[in-house]
This record gives C-alpha cells, sequence and structure tokens, in this order.
C-alpha cells in the first residue's frame, strides 16, 4: 500500500492495524529508508541514504540506529561498529 502522509512524505509497504509494519520504504525530506517497520517504527534490519549523501546500514530499535551497523560519511570514511540509542559507542572488526 501507498501512502501519502501531511508532512510531505510517503510510505510503500506493509501495515497492521493501521500502523507502519513489516517491510516498508519510508521517503521524507531528509531521508529514505528501506527496510523493516514494527508498530510503525524503524526496527530490525533496514538501510538509510540520507539527503547530505551520507548512509546508516544496520539495525534499528524503536526508531534509533541500535546495534550492529555501518555508517558511512560523507567524506567517505565509515565507521563500522555498534550503536546504542542512535550513537556510534564501539568498533567492531
Amino acid at each position: 500500500m501507498n501512502v501519502k502522509i501531511a508532512d510531505g512524505s510517503e510510505y510503500e509497504g506493509e501495515f497492521e492495524e493501521g500502523l507502519r509494519h513489516g517491510q516498508g520504504s519510508y521517503v521524507t525530506q531528509f531521508a529514505v529508508y528501506n527496510g523493516t517497520f514494527e508498530r510503525g517504527k524503524r526496527t530490525g534490519f533496514g538501510v538509510c541514504d540520507y539527503n547530505n549523501g551520507s548512509k546508516y546500514e544496520g539495525y534499528w530499535v524503536d526508531g534509533k540506529r541500535q546495534g550492529n551497523g555501518t555508517y558511512h560519511f560523507l567524506t567517505g570514511a565509515k565507521y563500522r561498529g555498534f550503536f546504542f540509542f542512535f550513537a556510534m559507542c564501539c568498533v567492531v572488526d
């Protein structure tokens, strides 16, 4: 199902009980997220391409980057490690 939201964002994907749930794509003025949703929030594995050229590939919990992931900076540098409540906290690898 494809839904346009009042703030101009768009969601295409699965719903459950009126909330984004399952696989989907969410496009906002700041980023494009492709991945899993649970009860309306990014949860599980997903890839987020930010409009500034950076990118995050990894796990999300309750809409925040959390767990193993890779953040690609605009400069070409990347951080591969563990995220906790959106913050980079320890390097893996």
